[in-house]
């Protein structure tokens, strides 16, 4: 609806001066119902202004609306189409009517009524005078309507501008806190913006870095990464994902996946590109450990089975061998030795079962409250004269405020022994060093035992923990050990991992809930 309240006094006090009129009423359609009107009505008698709501029917009015052009009516109260509801309303004196139309840009939106009480009161010359002020009153309203559109066009664009704000600083916070790497470049390779996972990693503020080629100011590097995916997301518009390994800084395998995005423009067409680098190292080793115990899992049943059936024969082939040992010629080199052959042999068979049933068996561990440097210590002490014969210095960083936890501490001190062992094998060199260290790190207490010696290939790294896997040669090793550990770290709630390098060495962590 047109709003002309703030002018119906001024217009038709104007209107009643000009003309002279016993009542003015200003008759303007009702938003969204052509039948509907609201009056603005003025006697002169009282100087009152009423406000109606009016159904047009048939009236004068209603005709003047219709037709869009001026009525002059003498003998008001004899016209077929009078309506006093509208026509008349305020004044029931009234004899003679001038209406005319109001309009804005060739559409009707009301008109302006005067009366008198003559039946003659109306002249041409007041008809013109009428019909101009209507214009003014056209121009009026329709610039008033102007400024209401103007400042609801602006309420409009103001709360766009803040929704704008407001859906920009989601997105940007969205951008900055989620935890992989995220940055925009456009087909120059230039960083059109930057996350905070980026400026965190590489100590810059993503606006030292906004401007700069993506492969030089992330990677260091004078030309595109190699197998980038960027020119093909350019070229096709559709996404991409590679991945990346690596040897990080710390010495660990690192392993990214790397997601390119398009952003197209107005014409559909590839301006831009999204670029999410996630760190998925920790999810490999996750599913590492994952696959190392399902394959513990599933021969479990088997060796338990196995070890047994095998140890009852091999009790017999000692016990037997010692006894045809006591009854033979003591002079007879020859034959000892090949009866002393057996019995090793028979003994070391025997080890080997020891640990298949280790890594298989199902009964309770006897845990108690224990300081897990205290096991690592007697382990170390056991261990020396094979420590001192190798010429291996085995150092120490153990951190004495750890807390105790529950353990079995025969069995993890096996573990150590193992660990040792494997490092000090480990080791061709005549400056063998192993560091055996313990602290807290995220809700975990860290054992790790770290060497110099050969390191450990990728490849092979990936079997370590398999039952029966080694790299030592015949009669050097039963692939067990490392298994056996695994299983024993496992039903502590724990679990292992490797860190290697070829010719660097190799460092175990091995993590005890703390």
């Amino acid at each position: 609806m047109f709003d002309v309240g703030d002018i119906e006094h001024e217009v038709i006090t104007s209107i009643e001066q000009a003309l002279d009129v016993n009542s003015v009423s200003i008759v303007i359609h009702s938003h969204g119902n052509e039948s509907i009107v609201e009056v603005f009505s003025k006697l002169k008698s009282n100087g009152e202004i009423f406000i109606n709501t009016v159904n047009l029917k048939k009236s004068i009015v209603s005709e003047c609306l219709n037709s869009g052009k001026s009525i002059l009516i003498e003998n008001l109260l004899e016209n077929p189409y009078y309506n006093y509801s509208i026509d008349g309303l305020v004044d029931e004196d009234a004899n003679s009517l001038l209406c005319v139309p109001i309009v804005i840009e060739d559409v009707v939106i009301g008109s302006i009524v005067c009366r008198r009480v003559e039946r003659t009161g109306f002249s041409i010359n007041d008809k013109r005078q009428l019909e101009a002020i209507a214009v003014l009153v056209s121009n009026l309203l329709a610039k008033k309507l102007k400024v209401k559109q103007l400042a609801i066009s602006n309420a409009n664009l103001i709360a766009n501008r803040w929704e704008v704000q407001r859906s920009r600083d989601v997105l940007r916070t969205l951008f900055d806190n989620l935890p992989i790497k995220m940055y925009i470049i456009d087909e120059n390779w230039e960083i059109i913006a930057a996350n905070m996972e980026i400026s965190d990693d590489m100590h810059y503020a993503p606006r030292e870095i906004v401007g700069k080629r993506c492969y030089s100011a992330l990677y260091d590097l004078q030309q595109p990464c190699p197998h980038c995916k960027v020119i093909e997301t350019f070229l096709t518009g559709q996404p991409n994902e590679r991945t990346s390994q690596f040897w990080g800084d710390n010495g660990i395998y690192n392993e990214h996946k790397i997601n390119v995005y398009p952003i197209l423009n107005e014409e559909n067409a590839v301006s831009q590109v999204i670029i999410m680098d996630e760190d998925i190292t920790e999810q490999r080793q996750m599913e590492s450990r994952l696959a190392q115990s399902e394959k513990l899992a599933a021969i479990g049943q088997l060796v338990a089975g196995l070890a047994h059936e095998i140890n009852n024969p091999m009790a017999a082939i000692i016990a037997n061998a010692q006894i045809l040992r006591q009854d033979m010629p003591q002079d007879d080199d020859l034959l000892l030795e090949a009866v002393d052959l057996i019995i090793l042999a028979g003994e070391r068979a025997n080890r080997v079962l020891h640990n298949l049933l280790d890594l298989s068996r199902q009964d309770q561990y006897q845990f108690s409250p224990a300081n897990l440097n205290d096991s690592i210590e007697k382990a170390i002490a056991l261990l020396q004269y094979e420590t001192t014969i190798r010429s291996v210095d085995v150092k120490l960083a153990l951190d004495y405020t750890i807390p105790e936890i529950m353990v079995d501490q025969e069995e993890l001190q096996g573990v150590w022994i193992n660990m040792l062992l494997n490092a000090m094998d480990s080791i061709s060199h005549n400056h063998g060093e192993i560091t055996v260290s313990s602290f807290q790190k995220d809700g975990y207490i860290v054992i790790a035992f770290e060497d110099n010696g050969q390191g450990i290939s990728k490849d092979i790294q990936a079997h370590i923990f398999d039952p029966f896997f080694t790299t030592k040669g015949p009669n050097e090793g039963t692939g067990l050990g490392l298994s056996v550990c695994h299983k024993t770290i496992e039903r502590h709630g724990g679990y292992i991992d490797v860190e290697s390098q070829i010719g660097k060495g190799t460092r175990f962590n091995i993590y005890f809930p703390a």
